[in-house]
């Protein structure tokens, strides 16, 4: 059997993990039902529905009807499909909105004009399979990501607090699930850049940004 390489997979992962998000379960049907993992919401919290092809819209979590089924405080009005990798955010006071997370070289972002901040970019650096790391049947993989946290630069002394502590929310949904998912069996953060170098490269294209820079460390076992 071939080995399997599994960017793009872990990479999915780690954007929804930035963004808190959680897959829904079920297409959405026109009511005020949603079906997706509750772990951590309560009634009257804020959650944003989402899909690739459709606007996110906000309601209010009004019941939480089960480990995997809730209640919204009204009916969507779009209709939000798995197949388009329809997501749950929910919307925590002190944590940073994210307006969207996107994947590629930081080089390569849209013109300013185009851009929402806070706004988060994961960018796939390394993979190896170390020599020592498999078996005459398994191969031990380790994949290295970067995950930049962009946010516009404020003109007072506290905004570069303000800008490591909204890292410090993405540090730690990174930290919290060490599988990403079920698409790893080991994660952890390994090194935070308060500064990145990529912070130059975009206020080079007039991009007035702060750019904290995330680096992950994955590993998998692929079996042959």
């Amino acid at each position: 059997m071939p080995v399997d390489l599994h960017y793009n997979e872990i990479a999915s992962a780690i954007r929804r993990t930035v963004q808190d998000g959680r897959l829904l379960l079920a297409d959405t049907d026109g009511t005020a039902t949603i079906y997706a993992p509750t772990d951590g919401l309560t009634p009257g919290g804020i959650v944003s529905v989402s899909d690739d092809e459709t606007t996110a819209e906000r309601r209010t979590v009004e019941e939480i009807l089960g480990p995997g089924e809730m209640r919204l405080d009204q009916a969507l009005s779009g209709t939000y499909e798995v197949a388009r990798n329809a997501m749950l955010r929910p919307l925590r006071q002190g944590e940073p909105d994210l307006q969207w997370v996107g994947q590629g070289p930081v080089e390569l972002m849209p013109e300013p004009r185009l851009l929402s901040f806070p706004c988060a970019i994961v960018r796939g650096s390394t993979i190896e399979q170390p020599l020592a790391g498999g078996t005459n049947r398994s191969y031990t993989q380790e994949y290295r990501y970067l995950v930049y946290y962009l946010q516009r630069i404020a003109a007072d002394e506290a905004a570069d607090e303000r800008v490591m502590d909204e890292a410090g929310v993405i540090f730690q949904r990174l930290m919290a699930d060490r599988y990403l998912g079920g698409t790893c069996w080991y994660s952890q953060v390994v090194r935070v850049e308060p500064q990145s170098k990529a912070e130059d490269t975009l206020r080079a294209r007039g991009m007035p940004v702060r750019v904290v820079e995330i680096e992950m460390m994955v590993r998998r076992a692929e079996t042959v």
